[in-house]
């Protein structure tokens, strides 16, 4: 029973069916959606459409996927090899099915993208159609970086990840590239948290860090927090002096800000003496928003609460 009082978010579903629908019923809608990175906008389907013969082709070949038929890769392979240009459209069905799966979870957990890193949620459609879009190679990985990626919202953004977790970095790369040729903002943000999940590649820790001189301001505050997590566990990376150049260096106060908290982020118990003076020198300037952030970095650093007295923190230092 709904509880009187608590909105209901609308399910992935509804959030993408629109689009979805914009791919599938088109003018001139055929072998699927196509589009340059540079424009980041959804795109639009090119070629033939199905014939209603093929479309049940299609919907008896999902229908073996489902069930699980000794025979389904077989089909699939008899099918596409014939008409390749039709698989855009089952992987259009795939994308369907992952969300309809998604939003069953949304329904039962709070967390359904905690559930699904679980161990009891290793039997999920979910993964089952995640491993399958996979199979489709950069074709998989072209609708999820359109119908998810690009997306304005943060949900849908996160099937997209989970979606692209069981593909490779080697698999990865040339489409991120590729995204941060574009101007789709949505998709980059959505792609730098994923390569911090990625971060003990080297590659992933790389490209992070070259997106810290991105000419967006939110990319680059974005990319500073992420690195920061990023060389936190890697021994040997001396982060502090990337970091204190980058406040010292960079034109907008919000990436500044980051910088400052990434010093807090890293964990490096030698910051907090530099840390203090800082932001002493921060409120005597009368920059408290950049002195907020040096105690939130020595919050994380130390745990104390001093906030911006400066007083405090030297006592606490004992000096």
């Amino acid at each position: 029973m709904k509880q009187p009082g608590k909105p209901r978010s609308a399910p992935v579903k509804v959030l993408l069916l629109c689009g979805l629908l914009l791919c599938h019923v088109g003018a001139g809608a055929g072998a699927g959606c196509t589009s340059s990175a540079a424009d980041g906008k959804r795109t639009k389907l090119i070629g033939q459409r199905p014939t209603r013969a093929e479309l049940n082709e299609l919907d008896d070949l999902r229908k073996l996927f489902v069930f699980k038929h000794k025979n389904y890769e077989d089909e699939r392979d008899k099918l596409f090899s014939k008409k390749a240009w039709l698989a855009q459209w089952y992987v259009y069905g795939l994308v369907s099915d992952a969300v309809r799966d998604y939003d069953d979870m949304k329904a039962l957990f709070n967390d359904p993208s905690g559930f699904l890193l679980s161990e009891a949620s290793k039997g999920r459609f979910f993964w089952r159609t995640q491993h399958e879009i996979h199979h489709f190679g950069k074709l998989g990985r072209d609708t999820i970086m359109t119908h998810f990626m690009r997306d304005n919202r943060a949900v849908v953004r996160e099937v997209g990840k989970l979606l692209f977790d069981v593909h490779s970095l080697d698999e990865l790369m040339p489409a991120i590239e590729a995204e941060f040729a574009g101007n789709s903002r949505n998709a980059k943000k959505a792609l730098l948290e994923l390569l911090g999940l990625r971060k003990a590649d080297e590659r992933a820790r790389l490209f992070v860090q070259k997106s810290v001189a991105s000419k967006s301001w939110q990319i680059r505050g974005l990319a500073t927090g992420i690195l920061a997590r990023s060389w936190k566990d890697v021994d040997g990376v001396e982060g502090a002096p990337f970091f204190w150049r980058l406040f010292r260096t960079d034109k907008d106060s919000f990436v500044r800000r980051k910088a400052l908290e990434a010093l807090g982020i890293l964990g490096d118990m030698s910051q907090v003496r530099p840390l203090v003076e800082k932001l002493g020198a921060l409120v005597q300037e009368g920059r408290g928003k950049d002195a907020e952030a040096c105690a939130v970095a020595l919050r994380m650093l130390t745990g104390q609460r001093f906030g911006l007295s400066y007083r405090a923190w030297s006592d606490w230092l004992g000096r």
